[in-house]
């Protein structure tokens, strides 16, 4: 995404996360639901966001993604999902927060409120959007 967009690579602290965006509310919501598009986004604290349009969040998607857009010596902090667990292995700094069990801030500072924040001013922006602007 960097070298396409121009943009200097994310740098110290970098939360990443995905989301559903677009879709109707009726029916199965999250994972699955029809007519969502996955978004990956990873926001440096106090800095700038890339997000990108996946087709899905394993592993062999999402992490190209963080290897060409994360600078190397920064560390990565992510939610408990398993794509993110060989981060560690590559010579990433990686820790998590484990929202699975209602943690939203870890003992040791870990947080996903940026990127959490900017998904839903996102996700507020677009449903706020006429439709006849898409």
């Amino acid at each position: 995404m960097s070298e396409v967009d121009g943009d200097e690579p994310l740098s110290g602290i970098v939360e990443v996360d995905k989301t559903y965006i677009g879709g109707k509310r009726k029916g199965k919501r999250g994972r699955g639901a029809e007519g969502r598009s996955i978004v990956f986004g990873m926001m440096q604290k106090n800095g700038g966001v890339m997000i990108k349009i996946v087709d899905d969040f394993k592993l062999a998607t999402l992490h190209p993604i963080i290897e060409a857009n994360v600078e190397k010596q920064s560390e990565i902090q992510s939610d408990e999902l398993h794509s993110y667990k060989e981060l560690k292995q590559k010579g990433r700094t990686h820790n998590s927060v484990n929202h699975g069990a209602a943690q939203y801030v870890s003992k040791s500072g870990v947080t996903l409120n940026s990127i959490e924040s900017f998904w839903g001013r996102l996700k507020l922006s677009i449903k706020g959007t006429p439709h006849s602007c898409f």
